[in-house]
């Protein structure tokens, strides 16, 4: 499938949302504090400076996405794909 792009290109138009979805790019904005050097990353399980500043931003976003949803914070679960998704809930 081909649609053509602002510029008159024809570009493929990307189907395989199960593979990988664009963000928001609100999300995108918000994230980008916490993927450059100079930005607030580190291990959120670690306990020096940059590690708690980190976790502070985790537990920012888990209230966030409570609050949009309806939630409490501590229902909100973070995994780092399906497979741990999955995991957790089979487990449990």
């Amino acid at each position: 499938m081909q649609r053509e792009s602002p510029s008159g290109d024809s570009d493929p138009v990307y189907l395989d949302y199960a593979a990988t979805t664009p963000v928001d790019a609100r999300v995108a904005a918000r994230m980008q504090a916490h993927m450059t050097a100079g930005g607030v990353f580190a291990n959120p399980s670690s306990t020096h400076g940059p590690g708690l500043r980190a976790r502070d931003a985790v537990e920012a976003a888990r209230a966030d996405v409570a609050r949009v949803i309806g939630a409490k914070p501590q229902e909100i679960v973070w995994t780092s794909g399906a497979y741990d998704f999955w995991a957790s809930i089979l487990s449990a």
